[in-house]
């Protein structure tokens, strides 16, 4: 939840609850996806976020979701993978991100 918040969510935990109060529209960021699911709920906040969205480990995502990519792209979505040299300071060499741009 903490990648969300750093879109803009607004969410608090309270026990086993999580409450989560509408915003306007979440911001792009960086974020990475820990796992699964987490990855699949950060592609959809990135494409619905103003601005880009980098995801970092996006191999989480891929391991449950075989061509998101083209499978989002093929209704609309603006998102592409790409593949980066490393870069000590945010990337692991030839990290695998997703990027979403809403359109």
């Amino acid at each position: 939840m903490h990648r969300l918040s750093k879109m803009g969510a607004d969410i608090k935990i309270d026990g086993n609850t999580a409450i989560i109060n509408g915003v306007g529209r979440l911001k792009g960021s960086q974020v990475t996806a820990l796992d699964l699911r987490a990855g699949a709920a950060l592609v959809l906040a990135g494409l619905n976020a103003r601005g880009v969205t980098v995801i970092d480990n996006a191999y989480q995502i891929d391991r449950g979701y075989e061509n998101i990519v083209d499978i989002l792209k093929g209704v609309g979505a603006n998102i592409e993978r790409r593949f980066f040299e490393a870069n000590k300071k945010t990337f692991n060499p030839l990290q695998n991100v997703l990027l979403g741009v809403p359109l």
